[in-house]
């Protein structure tokens, strides 16, 4: 009886979550479709005559006064996109981003780029995980980590992988986002005091523009599909569990 019970209840979880996922594929392909329509219709600016507002630049990637290491790698870098993700829970258990004082710079000039809310889409060679299974002996970069941030300990059930993303002084890098007077700094000789911020749908990569549009062919229609579907079945699923579809037949 006590299994009957939990199977049920893992049905009706289960399809809630099958509509959670639909409504999220979703939203990320009209987020997609919003970064596809930025990169046919925003043009680069030159950061000699750059403006407020939507913008998109192209450069190399400039770190001011340190650079800064992922923590769990022996990476080098101007900034990193940490998560921990434990297979016992849902959500990461710990998030970070870390970054030097970052512009983009071309012969025309810079742009300083505030990373708070851009979304990273970078290369194979910019991406890595570390994973640590629950009987392994986790490397020494690890246990400093998970004690300096009071992660919860394995014990013999808890895997858990380490993921990152980052980039290094002088990657050339796309930047779509929104141009702002900079609080920070005034105008300069060959700059202007305006800093490019995430706004709604800010972006950054190390991958060519006609890449970016390439993997964003079609994600609308495709996305959608998926999500409708699966959210469609899952909502099916539990209004049948739950006896509410019964209630109008």
């Amino acid at each position: 009886m006590v299994f009957a019970y939990a199977l049920y209840l893992g049905l009706i979880g289960g399809s809630l979550l099958a509509v959670l996922f639909g409504l999220a594929r979703v939203g990320e392909g009209f987020r997609r479709w919003r970064q596809a329509t930025a990169l046919h219709d925003v043009p680069i600016a030159s950061l000699d005559a750059v403006s407020i507002g939507e913008a998109a630049v192209v450069g190399r990637l400039a770190g001011a006064e340190r650079d800064c290491a992922v923590p769990v790698a022996d990476q080098q870098c101007v900034c990193y996109d940490l998560e921990v993700v434990d297979s016992t829970d849902t959500l990461p258990v710990h998030e970070e981003r870390e970054a030097a004082r970052l512009f983009v710079t071309t012969d025309e000039g810079r742009i300083r780029v505030d990373l708070d809310g851009f979304e990273f889409d970078l290369t194979d060679d910019r991406t890595g995980s570390l994973s640590v299974k629950s009987y392994d002996d986790p490397p020494e970069g690890a246990v400093a980590f998970a004690e300096e941030h009071d992660l919860p300990d394995q014990g013999m059930r808890r895997d858990r992988e380490f993921r990152y993303e980052f980039l290094r002084d002088g990657d050339e890098v796309y930047a779509y986002g929104t141009v702002e007077p900079d609080p920070e700094r005034e105008a300069g000789a060959g700059e202007k005091g305006v800093v490019l911020v995430a706004g709604d749908d800010g972006f950054l990569s190390n991958k060519s523009t006609a890449t970016l549009l390439r993997e964003r062919r079609f994600t609308l229609a495709k996305s959608v599909t998926v999500g409708a579907v699966v959210g469609t079945g899952g909502l099916a699923a539990f209004l049948w569990l739950t006896g509410i579809a019964q209630l109008f037949l």
